[in-house]
């Protein structure tokens, strides 16, 4: 009879605390939680681009920190490219663009390389690869730092 009361009261306890758990996670889920409208920009009302854009003013955060002088020049060395594969190898890449050939080299670490397919139904998936995966011939474009004329990104198209 003692056990059986042992396990009434256990069985009671325990349900109260999942209770309680699940309330408190209601209640803090749902304060964390911001909606957010999911529309086509093309069906978007003249008025409702101005409301949107005025919103937008009011709750820009005016307490933004200035780039450092140091920040701008990382900055400034970045430079894009577009063109077409002509060697690859671990340690440059070769390409054809507008203003002639430009080698750039591979860093050890730190580059992206990447292929970008078109699925069926129009969205673009991108797959990383390899550098020796990047292939002679293909159209790409480019982000490398200017300075040091290494890869940071490389996408074939």
């Amino acid at each position: 009879m003692e056990n059986s009361k042992k396990v009434v009261v256990s069985v009671l306890i325990v349900a109260v605390v999942v209770v309680l758990i699940v309330v408190a996670m209601m209640i803090f889920g749902k304060k964390n939680k911001q909606e957010v409208p999911v529309s086509n920009p093309q069906s978007i009302s003249t008025e409702e681009k101005a409301s949107i854009k005025k919103e937008a003013e009011e709750t820009e955060d005016v307490s933004f920190t200035p780039l450092t002088e140091e920040k701008k020049a990382e900055l400034a060395v970045i430079a894009n490219v577009s063109g077409k594969v002509l060697s690859v190898s671990a340690e440059n890449v070769k390409l054809s663009t507008t203003e002639g050939e430009k080698t750039l080299k591979v860093p050890e670490e730190g580059a992206s390389f990447v292929s970008q397919t078109k699925q069926e139904n129009g969205s673009i998936m991108i797959e990383e690869i390899g550098v020796l995966k990047v292939p002679v011939n293909a159209e790409v474009d480019v982000q490398y730092n200017s300075a040091t004329n290494e890869i940071m990104l490389l996408a074939v198209k």
